[in-house]
């Protein structure tokens, strides 16, 4: 239990906001998630993003992608997207293309998030 309780913080386990965040890298995300690039400082190299690029993500090219795939009854895949994007989004897409591929919803990952914090709650580090 000592080991591991460096890993835990007041808010519960400190890899639950970057999972949170790295949402906003699925354009068909980017309607649910926050349009303030501030507050995505729980993904490494975010701030090196200008908030103009961020914007022009958000504003335009996320909702005109997820658009024209809803036209085209076609599944919108983030990683083509973050390919076509690279000249206008060069910083945003490099790190998208890294991160992109975390698993953020997936039952068996919120049911190991479950299960780690009954094995570390507090009745149990007793």
């Amino acid at each position: 239990g000592e080991k591991l309780s460096k890993y835990l913080t007041t808010s519960g386990q400190p890899a639950a906001n970057f999972l949170k965040e790295v949402r906003t890298f699925n354009p068909s995300k980017v309607v649910k998630m926050s349009h303030d690039l501030k507050e995505y400082n729980s993904i490494p190299q975010m701030s090196t993003v200008p908030t103009a690029e961020f914007e022009e993500y958000i504003d335009h090219h996320a909702p005109e992608a997820v658009v024209a795939a809803e036209a085209n009854d076609i599944k919108l895949d983030p990683f083509a997207f973050w390919r076509s994007v690279c000249i206008e989004l060069p910083i945003l897409s490099k790190l998208a293309l890294r991160y992109a591929a975390v698993v953020t919803n997936s039952a068996d990952a919120e049911r190991s998030f479950s299960l780690y914090n009954l094995v570390f709650s507090e009745r149990r580090r007793s």
